[in-house]
């Protein structure tokens, strides 16, 4: 994402932040097998959840009802984001497939 920015607005000017540097040499030491493996277990319910559901109404009460102690309002928030993106990425694979 970061080179794709930096392609499309080549005349930014380069600023150095030896935190983020930091940071992004942590992130990129990070096994990306073993982060998928981890976020896979921890999404795996989440997801078999979304996935058993028919509609978004039936989907936010089983989300509810496992996690009661979550804010509905970020609930609600992250579904229509996920549902968003979902939606959008279907769209851009659809016009991919027929380029």
């Amino acid at each position: 994402v970061l080179a794709a920015l930096a392609a499309a607005f080549p005349q930014a000017e380069a600023v150095s932040f030896p935190d983020q540097a930091a940071l992004d040499r942590a992130i990129d030491a990070l096994d990306p097998a073993e982060l998928e493996r981890q976020a896979g277990a921890v999404l795996a319910p989440i997801v078999r959840l979304i996935q058993d559901g028919q509609s978004y109404e039936e989907i936010l009460g089983a989300l509810a009802a496992r996690y009661p102690d979550m804010d509905d309002k970020r609930l609600i928030l992250a579904l229509e984001r996920a549902w968003f993106v979902a939606d959008l990425w279907g769209r851009v694979s659809a016009g991919a497939a027929d380029a």
